[in-house]
């Protein structure tokens, strides 16, 4: 009889205690998705100051704000893993980050292929000043070390140089970066080697983090990439990850099975290798790096111009480039951000040798004489590689957003509406899974990526058929709906589908 006595007085302390709590917002009968990849389960979520305080059945709970999320999915924002977000993040109202708030999106990484700064401190202090409409973690990046270190000629390092190095890898690891990312498609990352590399990703495998990479090929010389990828991993002694995972090249389509087969090897056997993708069959990037012979981006921007303008230089320049095809050309379409040449976007180099009526490589000069820095889309990829690398349990969803692209503005959106509703790629729990919690494991960030209590409250409240992708590759900078509720450290940066405008984000750094 005691015991009896005793539960009935524990139970009714116990809903008494629950009746008592109150919450700055209550969502109530919201489907729950964990971002554990775990189906949906109806259930209430209360959320005070930035904090998930409460998960569970009980509706009774009293808040400042009432929710009713009948009808409405529930699961933590989005984290995107490859960004370009950092020049958004500088402006006075790009800062709000619309196109990734627009679709869920509460986390963002910068610093990648290899851009970031290794004064993340610094870095990150400027971003706090102006304030983030999302939260910020950061890579280290290999570029801004070799060019401090060794300039941005074709160049090898000696010892000295590599312990240099080290020390600025060094540097970004202990103020927080979540490990070393790498571009080497990019000056000066382009002249490096893996031994280099090797050397610099064992610092960030010294305080747990992993290396990110922007591969050197993702077209002929996938495979052998990929095996550096590998070899990088084991030498070092860390976990990687593989950004914008694609298969470039109208003669390389199909070979996304080859590279599966060849990741399942090395995961099989132990090796902790990912991967993230966007859904488009176009990339974005500098047009010089697609154009031009590689010897001639030595030294950076304003030595490939003085190039440009030297006889003998020009001479071997145009006789590379008068090997492009028409239809290569017809792939690449002007796609920038730069005010001053956005009269330019839409218009392939196809276009261009038309309207300009000069050959391709009159054409390329021009244009790049023009604008050095512009940027291109390459439509050379196959949906169905995208398919099936989108399938695997190992890829993630990731942007590589920040430019004149759809995947800055309807990448998660895509993954929602198109791969996970109309084309039944894989459940939504799934969609869920692959933007939140598996990137938060992956990359080591604390009490994010999941609906559970304690955790920081960044959680998105949406109705599946709802969400509708706007950016295409001919309106881009249209901005995706669907969202009734966002929000970021449990502040409401979307609130009944309108932008609050507030910047709550904070800075992330890597789980010590």
């Amino acid at each position: 009889m005691k015991k009896i006595v005793l539960a009935v007085i524990l139970l009714y302390s116990g809903v008494l205690a629950a009746q008592q709590k109150s919450f700055d917002y209550f969502i109530k009968n919201a489907t729950v998705y964990d971002g554990t990849g775990a189906a949906g389960t109806i259930l209430h979520v209360g959320i005070s100051k930035d904090k998930i305080q409460y998960v569970g059945t009980d509706s009774t709970m009293q808040a400042k704000n009432v929710i009713d999320g009948r009808g409405y999915v529930l699961s933590p924002g989005f984290i995107d893993p490859h960004t370009h977000a950092d020049r958004w993040l500088k402006g006075d109202d790009t800062n709000y980050l619309f196109p990734w708030v627009a679709q869920g999106v509460t986390t963002v990484f910068v610093g990648s292929d290899g851009f970031g700064t290794y004064e993340i401190n610094k870095s990150f202090a400027t971003f706090e000043e102006k304030g983030m409409g999302a939260n910020v973690a950061a890579f280290v990046g290999f570029g801004p070390i070799r060019s401090k270190v060794l300039g941005n000629d074709v160049v090898q390092p000696d010892k000295a140089d590599i312990e240099e190095m080290k020390i600025l890898v060094e540097q970004g690891m202990k103020e927080g970066a979540l490990g070393l990312s790498t571009g080497l498609l990019y000056v000066p990352q382009i002249w490096s080697k893996t031994p280099e590399i090797v050397e610099l990703s064992k610092v960030a495998a010294q305080y747990g983090g992993i290396y990110d990479t922007h591969m050197r090929s993702e077209s002929n010389n996938i495979i052998q990439s990929i095996n550096e990828v590998i070899t990088i991993g084991k030498e070092a002694g860390l976990p990687v990850h593989i950004s914008h995972i694609k298969i470039s090249g109208e003669r390389n389509w199909g070979r996304s099975t080859e590279v599966i087969e060849l990741i399942d090897k090395h995961r099989a056997a132990g090796m902790d290798i990912t991967a993230n993708q966007y859904p488009f069959v176009a990339s974005l990037t500098g047009l010089k790096n697609g154009l031009m012979p590689k010897w001639a981006l030595a030294g950076g921007n304003a030595r490939m111009v003085q190039r440009l303008n030297d006889p003998e230089d020009l001479k071997k320049i145009k006789a590379f480039l008068v090997k492009r095809t028409d239809e290569q050309n017809k792939r690449v379409v002007v796609s920038t951000l730069d005010k001053e040449m956005q009269y330019l976007n839409g218009k392939s180099l196809y276009d261009l040798c038309q309207e300009w009526q000069l050959p391709i490589e009159e054409a390329a000069v021009k244009l790049l004489k023009l604008k050095p820095s512009i940027s291109g889309m390459s439509f050379t990829m196959d949906e169905q590689d995208i398919l099936n690398f989108s399938k695997q349990p190992w890829v993630m969803t990731g942007s590589d957003g920040g430019g004149f692209h759809p995947r800055t503005y309807a990448t998660f959106t895509q993954i929602v509406e198109n791969y996970s509703l109309a084309k039944e790629v894989f459940p939504l729990e799934w969609a869920i899974h692959r933007a939140t919690g598996m990137t938060a494991r992956k990359f080591k960030i604390p009490n994010r990526g999941e609906i559970r209590e304690g955790y920081f409250a960044d959680i998105i409240l949406f109705k599946p058929e709802e969400v509708k992708a706007h950016s295409d590759f001919v309106h881009i900078d249209r901005l995706s709906e669907g969202m009734r509720y966002v929000f970021v450290n449990g502040k409401p940066v979307i609130e009944e589908k309108n932008f609050t405008k507030k910047l709550p984000g904070q800075t992330i750094k890597r789980a010590q």
